[in-house]
């Protein structure tokens, strides 16, 4: 909800669709004003261009023009010619929505599908023996 360019951090500011999804099932990310705040303020200090990018827009004639003008009307400042800051990475296309639903994702598969168990039997069976053990201990002793 805008009043007179008064905005709340929580209100959305439009909704994109998600990078990583397979096309039967393709998700929509809401984009909050606060994450829009994050992604033009310090370390990422993203661009018009860059920005646009992030929320999905197609480029056109007037494309930065109409999110500088968007942005205005909810109280933020995203001055023309502004270059970026921070190095963008793979991870700087995802929002806030779609990184979160991936670190969901990956501790889910980490937690039901990685070895761990194995994994760490595997590794204290190489430190158990005697002596490695002892051995290990003088080199500790000597340092």
């Amino acid at each position: 909800m805008v009043i007179s360019g008064v905005t709340s951090p929580t209100d959305v500011f439009c909704s994109v669709p998600g990078r990583l999804s397979l096309l039967s099932s393709t998700s929509k990310y809401k984009v909050t004003v606060g994450e829009v705040q994050r992604r033009l303020s310090p370390p990422e200090c993203l661009n018009a261009s860059l920005l646009g990018g992030v929320l999905r827009r197609a480029k056109s004639k007037n494309g930065g023009r109409s999110l500088r003008e968007k942005l205005d009307q909810i109280g933020l400042n995203l001055p023309a010619g502004r270059r970026k800051a921070a190095n963008v990475t793979l991870l700087t296309s995802l929002v806030e929505g779609e990184a979160i639903h991936l670190a969901r994702d990956f501790g889910y598969v980490c937690e039901t599908e990685f070895p761990a168990k194995q994994v760490g039997e595997y590794v204290c069976r190489q430190h158990t023996d005697p002596a490695d053990l002892f051995r290990r201990k003088e080199l500790l002793v000597a340092t």
